[in-house]
């Protein structure tokens, strides 16, 4: 069927729920009487390389400098034909591409030659955080290289649910976020709810992720109470927005009654930054599903709280309203880490959260960062400690898993990236920097030990883990690469002994075993 504008979702982005942009953008222009398509390409190329996707995750990885090129040809190919199926079912006037992140700007470039290529009459637009190497990267480096090549008519920065109906129903290029520096957003309740009549729900794996069942993604607020070093949200939204809580409950409960979906996962950096918006939340929710007997399912980021900010009954009532997944960036067990991130919560706060969680039936998924140029072998033994002491949290199942990833780098447009060169030496060994002396004797050898050490103390004790062969792949192939670059830029020789730092890691286990 004929439509205006085909919004399309590439790789790389998770395949357990829909990839949000193009739905929540496909709101915005039909509420312009704008007619649209929300297509998810990744999700269809996840179906025709099921038993290739974790080689495509990892070929598409940023940090991957040597991809494999029979396998992106493969994924380009396959990519592109679903793409030109669509385009060629759908014949749109303006063709957008989401550039999720920069891990869609590898097969995003190949898309956009070929849709110029093949279709050079419609109009070509990207939009994404991919625009650039973060969120408060301003250059928008990628979006413009594209625009200056010719590969597209326009790139939409930042928020784009303004910008693409100043651009497609009121034919206004010149307004904020188009080709230039977005403006945020004031009022997010002045937005269409996200418009998911084009999911197809047969095409995700469902069962195999979350709840089991179809989830859409939503989004309440924007931006953050915390202002974390390493992390670049505030940048793109300087002041933390919300929807009022009465107002999120609506739009669930609106695709509820549209599509039956009573499951949702919040896109929002945290959804009890305001305690008020996430207290009417969960009493308008419990309130109709007295009225209606169904009950909602609900999750999102998560920002640890002492008891006195957020007591037990907060936790509880949440829960009965549907609330079961609370994802936590804890980053770091140490709390002179953490306070060096500016994580803005001490160890009470994570006492009193992970009790309240198990008492109230809530799980959470808890993300780590290793390798802080600062972090010492006492910082690196509290998150040893951390894996022993909170073991009970993790057969209770309220630790759901641990999202471990790799380790810190410095990303642009963030202070802990203008801070650097008070920290580190000057990068002469791709990312795998060195501390300042003054500061630290940290290496990448060190952050490589440390982070191969937890990962098998993680297995050891059998904790759940995310994607963590993938990740322990990614480190291996980043410790030989260091080596080698070791032994031609430095002439130093580096070898897999580890006897020191295991011996003092292994002594530091067994006072806590004998504790």
């Amino acid at each position: 069927m004929k439509k205006q504008v085909l919004l399309i979702n590439i790789p790389l982005t998770e395949v357990k729920r829909p990839a949000a942009a193009v739905f929540h953008l496909k709101g915005q222009l039909e509420a312009g009487d704008v007619s649209c398509k929300a297509f998810d390409a990744n999700i269809v190329l996840y179906n025709q390389m099921k038993e290739k996707w974790p080689l495509v995750q990892a070929m598409l990885d940023f940090g991957n400098m040597d991809p494999d090129p029979d396998l992106l040809q493969e994924t380009s190919d396959k990519l592109n034909a679903i793409i030109d199926k669509e385009i060629q079912l759908t014949d749109p006037e303006w063709i957008g591409v989401s550039i999720f992140s920069i891990n869609s700007t590898l097969i995003g470039e190949r898309v956009l030659k070929y849709i110029r290529a093949n279709y050079p009459g419609k109009k070509l637009i990207i939009g994404g955080t991919g625009l650039g190497e973060a969120l408060g990267d301003t250059k928008f480096e990628f979006a413009n290289t594209m625009l200056n090549e010719g590969l597209i008519d326009y790139y939409l920065t930042g928020e784009a649910e303004i910008s693409i109906v100043e651009l497609i129903c009121k034919d206004n290029p010149n307004a904020a976020g188009i080709n230039r520096a977005p403006k945020q957003i004031a009022n997010l309740e002045g937005l269409a709810f996200a418009n998911y009549e084009d999911c197809d729900h047969s095409q995700y794996p469902w069962k195999d992720f979350d709840y089991g069942v179809p989830t859409y993604v939503l989004t309440g607020s924007r931006g953050c109470v915390r202002r974390c070093d390493f992390c670049d949200i505030y940048r793109l939204w300087p002041k933390f927005k919300t929807r009022g809580g009465e107002h999120i409950a609506k739009e669930m409960i609106h695709h509820y009654e549209q599509r039956g979906v009573d499951t949702f996962y919040m896109s929002d950096s945290l959804v009890n930054g305001s305690m008020k918006a996430f207290r009417d939340l969960y009493q308008t929710l419990l309130e109709y599903q007295d009225k209606h007997d169904m009950h909602f399912t609900w999750g999102g980021q998560f920002i640890a709280r002492t008891n006195e900010q957020m007591p037990l009954e907060d936790y509880t009532l949440s829960r009965q309203s549907g609330f079961r997944n609370a994802g936590w960036g804890l980053e770091h067990a140490s709390e002179n880490i953490r306070k060096a991130m500016r994580k803005g919560f001490d160890n009470k706060a994570v006492e009193d959260t992970l009790n309240n969680l198990s008492t109230a039936g809530i799980n959470t998924m808890i993300n780590f960062l290793f390798g802080h140029p600062l972090e010492t072998e006492e910082d690196f033994q509290e998150n040893i400690k951390f894996l022993y002491k909170y073991k009970k949290f993790n057969d209770d199942g309220t630790i759901a898993s641990l999202n471990l990833q790799q380790y810190l780098v410095f990303l642009p447009g963030t202070d802990f990236f203008d801070a650097k060169d008070d920290l580190v030496e000057p990068d002469k060994v791709r990312h795998r920097w060195v501390t300042k002396p003054h500061l630290n004797t940290l290496t990448f050898r060190e952050v490589y030990y440390r982070r191969k050490k937890i990962s098998e103390i993680c297995d050891e004790l059998g904790w759940r883990t995310y994607n963590e062969p993938v990740f322990m792949n990614m480190m291996e192939s980043q410790w030989t690469l260091y080596k080698k670059d070791m032994q031609e830029q430095a002439r130093l020789t580096l070898t897999d002994n580890f006897d020191k730092e295991e011996q003092n890691a292994n002594n530091f286990i067994k006072t806590l075993q004998e504790a």
